[in-house]
């Protein structure tokens, strides 16, 4: 049985990623940023400090660890790199600076969660025979729509981060720092649910 996965990549400072399933508003605030930062040195600045997924994947495992698969153990990973990838940048704008490196840490959970989400996915496929044996409905329909209604709410969502701020430069950044942190917060969820799964 082939796993429907929705796609939920989004776009990089070079753009050689589609954001689908991202609301308009967010979207297009990504895009026009991410031109922005890929005409200027910034975006390959900020690459000096940038870790790596495997860098991430490390982090989460061994606080999981520590706190034996506490929901509330993202906080120490989560901001992981970050003064490491402004620190190259002094001197350049604080703004794009914020920017850049809340791009990579966004495009480093939304990998994570991709990742997660297909493990979560699969797992939850497999059992689906014994529960419909069993009597119960399968659960992968409602996981997959659960994940979809999760994704337009946390674009909406964090759409609205930005534009409250109006005009001042948090408003580049922030959506950002809302979809990397609520992100991470699914992506802790979902590796829980992977343990904790019955069938």
């Amino acid at each position: 049985m082939q796993k429907a996965r929705p796609t939920t990549r989004t776009s990089t400072a070079t753009g050689d990623q589609i954001a689908k399933g991202a609301s308009p508003a967010l979207l297009f605030a990504v895009l026009v940023f991410a031109c922005i930062l890929g005409q200027t040195p910034f975006a390959a600045l900020a690459r000096e400090g940038e870790i790596a997924l495997e860098d991430l994947k490390r982090c989460v495992t061994t606080v999981r660890a520590e706190a034996r698969g506490s929901l509330d153990a993202t906080e120490e990973c989560l901001s992981l790199g970050f003064e490491d990838c402004m620190r190259p940048l002094e001197g350049a704008g604080y703004t794009y600076k914020r920017y850049g490196c809340f791009l990579h840490q966004f495009e480093l959970w939304q990998a994570f969660l991709d990742e997660t989400y297909d493990a979560l996915l699969e797992k939850t496929l497999a059992g689906d025979p014994k529960r419909t044996r069993d009597g119960h409905l399968p659960a992968a329909p409602k996981l997959v729509e659960a994940h979809l209604r999760w994704l337009a709410l946390r674009d909406s969502d964090c759409s609205f981060a930005g534009l409250r701020y109006g005009r001042g430069t948090l408003r580049l950044d922030a959506p950002l720092q809302c979809t990397r942190d609520r992100t991470a917060d699914r992506t802790f969820m979902y590796l829980h649910w992977i343990e904790t799964m019955e069938f």
